[in-house]
């Protein structure tokens, strides 16, 4: 997939797509434990503890989202890059695990995807964003000459 660049210069993925996926997919999520799950906690402490788990899944959230909205989204909003296609999709896929973890009666199977999603996703992102900023200091780079 091509990286396009808006009317501005910046690229689309991360001056848009990725923070907004990243909102709605977090605001969601966070209704729903603050509301359903909260409630079905209320009604029921013995599931205090799925309910702490999805807690730990929205700081998870919480972290990639304030890393990728206001760290790389700034570094990488004026570059393009053949990589921000794949790199879009795999914070698609993070997202939708992590946000199975805060639906009540799939959560468990939204923690084993996640799990095994992370052993195979934490690499390969960390992998492919380092490959994001050297193309980034290339390009700086070639400007500069």
């Amino acid at each position: 997939m091509e990286t396009i660049l808006n009317e501005a210069g910046e690229n689309i993925f991360w001056a848009k797509r990725i923070p907004k996926t990243n909102k709605v997919f977090f605001n969601i999520s966070l209704l729903l434990v603050f509301t359903i799950d909260l409630l079905i906690v209320i009604i029921s402490s013995d599931l205090m503890i799925f309910w702490v788990e999805m807690l730990i899944v929205l700081g998870i959230f919480l972290a990639f989202m304030y890393i990728e909205n206001n760290i790389f989204a700034k570094k990488f909003k004026l570059s393009d890059s053949k990589l921000d296609g794949l790199i879009y999709g795999l914070i698609n896929l993070r997202n939708i695990f992590l946000f199975m973890n805060c639906i009540p009666f799939i959560q468990l199977l939204g923690i084993l995807l996640s799990f095994w999603f992370s052993i195979i996703f934490v690499p390969i992102y960390i992998i492919l964003i380092a490959f994001r900023f050297r193309a980034v200091n290339i390009n700086k780079n070639i400007i500069a000459l």
